[in-house]
C-alpha cells in the first residue's frame, strides 16, 4: 500500500478518450474487471497468458490456492481509453514522470525477442 499511483494517474488524466481508471490495490485486476463489467453491463475478458505474473508470486499462489489476478496489485492503474488514444495513454503513463526510460524498455523488448532499434 506504499506505492503511489498519483504520477501515473495525473499523466493519464491528460489522455483524450479516457473512459475509466481504477487502482487495483484492493482485490486485484480481476476485481476491477468485475467492477467494470457490473458498471457497464458489458463483458470483460482477460487473457491470462498476456498478463505478466512474477514466477515467485505464481508459485506461492499455486501452493496456497490463490488466484494471482485477485491479489493486491500495488502501484498500478487499470485504465480504459479509446483505441485512438491507447498509444498516447500508454506513453504518458510510462514516460511522463520518468518511471521508465525509452532505452530500458527497448532493452527489455529486445531481450524478449522483439526487434527494436537500440541506438538512434
Amino acid at each position: 500500500d506504499a506505492a503511489s499511483v498519483l504520477p501515473q494517474a495525473q499523466a493519464l488524466m491528460t489522455a483524450s478518450h479516457l473512459r475509466f481508471m481504477r487502482d487495483p490495490t484492493r482485490g486485484g485486476l480481476a476485481t476491477v474487471a468485475h467492477e467494470m463489467a457490473r458498471a457497464t453491463g458489458l463483458t470483460v475478458r482477460l487473457s491470462e497468458a498476456q498478463i505478466p505474473v512474477n514466477d515467485s508470486v505464481q508459485s506461492v499462489c499455486e501452493l496456497l490456492g490463490f488466484d494471482p489476478l485477485y491479489l493486491a496489485c500495488e502501484g498500478r492503474i487499470v485504465a480504459v481509453v479509446g483505441p485512438e488514444s491507447a498509444d498516447a495513454a500508454l506513453a504518458a503513463a510510462v514516460f511522463h514522470f520518468g518511471l521508465e526510460s525509452v532505452h530500458a524498455i527497448k532493452q527489455e523488448l529486445s531481450a524478449a525477442g522483439i526487434p527494436v532499434r537500440l541506438t538512434c
